[in-house]
């Protein structure tokens, strides 16, 4: 951002940089390491402080406006992933951007302190006394206005709170081109975000506005994952919520037509029991026309437990298990890698491969269990762990 200048963005490229004139500044955006550069302009010379990029990040010379200092000719240079240089008659170098982005700089009120956080390569989350390093997701965002689109980041900490939190980020725009958006500015087209509970938006859902920054490396317009960083924090210091902050420097996003990557079916022919479908090979076993579960209403997979965080959930506690059990089959891009068994308590068989006890099902949690014979555990086939990580849904 800029006063009396010219202003120059540029993407992309191995050490991307971007010059002003005058008092300007500029914003580059990109680099190998994936970090960014911030110009603000100082009194009388423009100045750039360079974050990320392969070489040197960039020096800072300037008046009352460098970020170098105050002194003129004081200068600070960062390295990829290094410490930064010291800067004479200035500030320290700031560190620079690892892979990804590992310090996202935002300007305007609260901007120093917030830079100040926003570093590092792991999540952080300081939630009303609690200082948390909660895994992300995303997930639908059920954000649905006449001038926006919405997305929606889960953010893990029912171990911790007792209840997981999400992030409903609203947008205005075609397209979005990668680069770095200011949050509660009124500017841009990311329009607000909002911190809540987990569960369906209701009139009652308590809200906590954010704001700070926003960095991408895509849009959600197109048709594959993209990454997003995250870099807020409430906006009012008398709202009950003040103080909450929160820095991802990296969760994907999925666009919908991934939604069938991961796929849960019944078989079409739901008299068989598992026995029976045991006996047959994988691939030849006929499902049922729809899945009962795909990757689109699935906020996370936990790895360390098998379960699933969905609101479909509940959904798929009404399905109907004879007590033989029934039999589903994981599809991963089309490719069926297990099958396992619906089950009752009350039944007496002995179900067939991972197992989905229908009686444990939560308003929002399918428990996927291991086998209760043998040693092979299919729930985390490389497979699905690979395409679960490309689409942004597992957790540790």
């Amino acid at each position: 951002m800029t006063s009396g200048g010219t202003s120059a963005v540029t993407t992309g490229g191995t050490n991307a940089a971007a010059s002003g004139s005058n008092a300007g500044g500029s914003v580059a955006f990109g680099g190998t390491g994936g970090g960014l550069s911030l110009a603000t302009g100082g009194t009388t010379t423009g100045g750039t402080v360079g974050f990320g990029g392969t070489a040197s990040g960039g020096t800072a010379r300037g008046g009352s406006g460098g970020m170098g200092g105050a002194a003129s000719g004081a200068s600070a240079s960062s390295t990829k992933g290094g410490a930064g240089g010291s800067a004479t008659g200035g500030t320290a170098g700031v560190a620079g951007g690892g892979a990804g982005g590992s310090h996202i700089v935002v300007t305007g009120d609260g901007g120093a302190g917030l830079s100040d956080y926003c570093i590092g390569d792991s999540n952080k989350l300081s939630y009303l006394g609690q200082d948390l390093s909660p895994a992300a997701t995303n997930f639908p965002s059920g954000v649905a206005l006449d001038c926006c689109d919405g997305l929606g980041v889960n953010l893990h900490t029912l171990a911790q709170l007792g209840f997981d939190l999400d992030l409903d980020i609203t947008y205005q725009a075609t397209s979005i081109p990668p680069g770095q958006y200011a949050i509660g500015s009124g500017v841009g087209p990311f329009r607000s975000v909002s911190l809540r509970h987990y569960g369906p938006i209701s009139a009652t859902s308590p809200t906590f506005p954010m704001s700070g920054a926003v960095t991408t490396s895509g849009g959600p317009n197109g048709a594959t994952a993209w990454d997003m960083g995250l870099c807020l924090e409430t906006d009012s210091a008398s709202s009950p919520s003040a103080g909450i902050r929160l820095y991802i420097p990296r969760v994907t996003m999925m666009p919908y037509v991934l939604h069938s990557r991961f796929q849960i079916f019944r078989l079409a022919d739901q008299s068989i029991t598992p026995t029976q479908a045991q006996a047959q090979s994988l691939d030849s076993l006929v499902l049922a026309a729809t899945p009962l579960l795909d990757l689109w209403p699935i906020y996370y997979l936990e790895q360390s437990t098998g379960n699933i965080g969905t609101p479909s959930a509940a959904t798929i506690a009404n399905t109907l298990v004879p007590l033989s059990g029934s039999p589903f089959v994981v599809k991963v891009d089309g490719v069926p890698i297990y099958m396992g068994t619906f089950f009752r308590l009350v039944s007496s068989m002995m179900p067939v491969g991972p197992v989905i006890v229908v009686d444990d099902i939560t308003n929002d949690i399918v428990p996927i269990s291991a086998a209760k014979t043998g040693s092979n555990d299919p729930r985390f086939d490389p497979l699905i762990v690979q395409v679960l990580t490309e689409t942004g849904k597992l957790v540790p």
